[in-house]
């Protein structure tokens, strides 16, 4: 049976327990399943108490046996009622009342947070900790990064697969389920956690021809119509054609650590124009290898390839991304005034992978005097563009946010007004 390391386990807590007491913080109360999987190695509806100094304790009020079996942590005891929560951290604590209760607040529900604090920790201030949580998460260790090699092996496996599966006449999900099958056989865990409100994902958006276009409320670089309105995103019965572009976006888990894949497909030759970006941004991601160093500022990362891209010719729209951990929305972003570190271990993008998405933020944050192909400033979340014969400068635009997944993409803009925003293209243009 998979387990994940004692030392990788121990290594954490006690880094953990560091930031905790750097904080003024007592002790940390982990409730969210990816937060127990990364400090205990099992996944169980538990109480982990972390203590600023001490013995870590695992409360499980299901599953105690699995817990056992697949945490290296002791003592793991069972929790009857919410009621020894209190008591059991006082005596991690070393028998002294803790004064400040470490929680994550930015994923525990109101209503919870409520019976914490009117109920178990009536007598504490409970404080979030899932800035340091998430801090600690971006560091990868040896082992992690090569979970992270294997769940991109699966991806290249799907990727591999698609020319052979990708025929005319297929519908969009018909191709979905054949690629997802592969994954499962290939190790996909299937389930994709996601720690932002409401944030859903399925295992990938098959798109092709105008569905790639078509907005969806998924927070990702692409929507699709799905094949319900219940869950409104992804593949739809659209039937493939030859002669248009299938995007083939995917996600594969290998315990726990995502690999997040676009790939871009043609039944037939794609545009010479799609070719030329496609080229481009193959060299960006090469060059940026090379200066994506250990210590280097994150927004200064993002300012050299906007130079490269604005160097290059081409307008471009949007920000890089760095990719941590076992959830799909638990990123950070490298933009300009934000002092952040690459760190040994760190994930950052670009990286390379084969499709004709290019992604970087402009570091100016007031707008400048339209001309002719240019994506403009983003001037207080209202977007202005450009586009002679096209649109009049000074349109607003709907912006269709782009998934945070660590790629080189663009973003798709929509027009404000009218029953069907209409993408303006080409969102990744040359100018004159």
């Amino acid at each position: 049976m998979f387990r994940v390391p004692a030392e990788e386990i121990a290594g954490r807590l006690v880094a953990f327990q560091s930031l905790l007491k750097e904080n003024g913080i007592d002790a940390a109360v982990i409730r969210q399943n990816a937060d127990l999987y990364y400090y205990t190695g099992t996944v169980q509806d538990a109480h982990l108490v972390v203590p600023a100094a001490g013995e870590p304790l695992l409360m499980v009020r299901r599953d105690l046996t699995r817990a056992e079996e697949q945490s290296p942590i002791r003592p793991v005891v069972p929790l009857r009622s919410l009621s020894e929560l209190a008591s059991a951290v006082t005596s991690a604590c070393g028998n002294e009342h803790p004064r400040r209760v470490g929680m994550e607040l930015d994923v525990l529900p109101a209503a919870l947070f409520f019976v914490y604090d009117e109920n178990i920790f009536p007598r504490q201030q409970i404080v979030d900790v899932s800035t340091l949580i998430r801090r600690m998460r971006t560091v990868k260790s040896p082992w992690e990064i090569e979970m992270m090699r294997a769940a991109g092996a699966m991806s290249k496996r799907i990727a591999d697969a698609v020319p052979e599966l990708l025929r005319e006449g297929i519908a969009e999900f018909e191709l979905a389920a054949e690629l997802e099958a592969l994954a499962r056989k290939a190790g996909h865990a299937g389930m994709l956690r996601c720690r932002t409100f409401n944030m859903e994902m399925s295992f990938g958006h098959i798109l092709s021809g105008p569905n790639a276009a078509v907005p969806s409320y998924n927070d990702g670089p692409t929507g699709g119509p799905g094949v319900s309105p219940v869950f409104g995103q992804g593949g739809g019965y659209r039937k493939i054609r030859a002669g248009e572009l299938v995007s083939v976006d995917t996600v594969t888990s290998c315990h726990g650590y995502f690999n997040d894949q676009t790939r871009n497909f043609s039944i037939g030759s794609p545009p010479d124009r799609l070719l030329d970006a496609y080229a481009f941004v193959r060299e960006v991601s090469e060059r940026f290898r090379d200066v994506a160093k250990p210590g280097v500022v994150t927004g200064k990362l993002f300012e050299q390839v906007w130079r490269w891209a604005e160097d290059a010719g081409w307008g471009v729209v949007h920000g890089v991304w760095g990719t941590t951990d076992l959830l799909c929305r638990a990123r950070h972003r490298a933009r300009d005034g934000r002092i952040s570190v690459h760190r040994p271990g760190a994930p950052a993008a670009p990286r390379g992978r084969d499709d004709f998405r290019l992604r970087t933020e402009n570091p100016h944050s007031r707008p400048r005097n339209c001309r002719p192909g240019k994506h403009l400033r983003c001037d207080g979340g209202r977007d202005r563009i450009a586009q002679p014969g096209h649109r009049r400068p000074g349109d607003r635009l709907r912006r269709k946010p782009a998934g945070r997944s660590g790629g080189i993409e663009f973003r798709y803009w929509f027009v404000l007004g009218g029953s069907n925003p209409k993408p303006i293209k080409p969102t990744l243009t040359r100018r004159p």
